[in-house]
């Protein structure tokens, strides 16, 4: 399995000198592994901005912790990864990764040094949110230390240089990134807005681009037809989880009526009972993580399916190829799912519990759907 060094975070305190890593502090670790891989990803799509989600391969690259090094402790990080080579790169969109941590790196020192939050196009101000795990467990006169090649100092956390990001995070808060599903209800052609009734939340008001004008108004003309559609951009005024408007708008796209995050949207609407008196409504933090596993680790090539809610809370995708009728039963607290075929002529059955945390079971997912559609053409 391919891999690279890729950082060396050292850990400078008494709780750390003979090379121990306390447990709270190694889900600091485990917190900064996501933050790489999450920006990494958002550097990605910014480097590639044809695209609209990263690819099926980049799932298949992990950061993993391989050792700790002598002294006080320092944690060896690797960038690995399942496939081959790719484009002659030891480890596929490892420039991607690279270019991450330096930000991460890069946004430590510069919040040490003036405290000033850099812009949205710079650093993704959403993914800030992780600094709420990376570096908690310190304690004062505790450091975590980043070392790279983009830096002649290495970046150095503190519990006051947390508590500046925190401060950064909460003021970030009234600006966001989002991504809003729902129905255009109204437009204003003369000073160009538009109204979003979205799926699951707040009537929103969104100013209208030129570049943008011509799916929106497709999108408004097909509202009794519930054409729906999906706009990303810079939420300008939060009040709490409530957004109001959002200007700039970066992309807006039609929606398939098979959307799996537009489908789990319309269930958040849903209440305790709301199967003849019985049926538990599923988890919103449930459907976030499907929601987000889903979009990240389902191919776009790859047919979707019909989703709805099981009268235990969970979800069941279901998809037809052929004769065959196949579900994926999913439990949205263990984040696995039972998935199942069944052969309407042969009456043939199988079945297999998949762990869909891992990328590698969407792929398996995936292929078994294209495979099972090819054969029964």
């Amino acid at each position: 399995m391919p891999s690279v060094d890729f950082l060396r975070p050292q850990l400078r305190g008494t709780r750390f000198e003979n090379g121990g890593i306390p447990k709270d502090v190694l889900s600091d670790l485990i917190a900064l592994q996501e933050m790489v891989t999450d920006v990494a990803r958002w550097v990605y799509l910014k480097d590639h901005p044809n695209h609209k989600r990263s690819p099926q391969g980049f799932s298949e690259v992990d950061l993993e912790l391989v050792g700790i090094e002598s002294g006080s402790a320092v944690p060896v990080i690797k960038l690995t990864t399942t496939q081959s080579r790719l484009d002659g790169q030891e480890v596929p969109y490892q420039e991607s990764f690279v270019k991450a941590r330096d930000m991460i790196a890069d946004f430590i020192t510069r919040v040490a040094q003036d405290g000033q939050l850099p812009s949205n196009e710079s650093f993704p101000h959403e993914k800030l949110e992780y600094f709420t795990r990376i570096g908690h467990g310190l304690r004062d006169e505790e450091s975590m230390e980043l070392n790279t090649s983009a830096l002649h100092t290495p970046a150095i956390l503190t519990v006051k240089v947390r508590k500046k990001i925190l401060h950064l995070v909460s003021e970030a808060k009234h600006t966001a990134k989002v991504v809003l599903r729902g129905l255009v209800h109204k437009v204003d052609q003369k000073n160009m807005t538009f109204g979003l009734q979205q799926i699951y939340g707040p009537m929103v008001t969104g100013k209208m681009s030129d570049l943008h004008y011509d799916t929106i108004m497709s999108a408004f003309k097909g509202y009794r037809s519930n054409t729906m559609i999906k706009i990303s951009g810079t939420a300008q005024n939060v009040q709490g989880e409530r957004i109001t408007n959002i200007e700039p708008i970066t992309q807006v796209h039609l929606l398939n009526r098979l959307d799996v995050s537009a489908q789990l949207d319309e269930m958040r609407n849903m209440k305790n009972g709301w199967l003849d008196g019985e049926g538990i409504a599923p988890d919103h933090k449930g459907l976030d993580w499907l929601s987000r596993i889903f979009e990240q680790h389902y191919p776009d090539n790859t047919t979707l399916p019909y989703t709805c809610p099981t009268p235990e809370g969970g979800i069941d995708m279901e998809w037809s190829a052929g004769k065959r009728e196949i579900s994926l039963e999913i439990d949205l607290a263990k984040r696995n799912g039972e998935w199942s075929w069944y052969d309407v002529d042969t009456r043939h059955s199988d079945e297999k519990v998949l762990d869909l945390e891992k990328s590698s079971s969407w792929k398996w997912i995936a292929d078994q759907i294209r495979s099972m559609e090819e054969a029964s053409k």
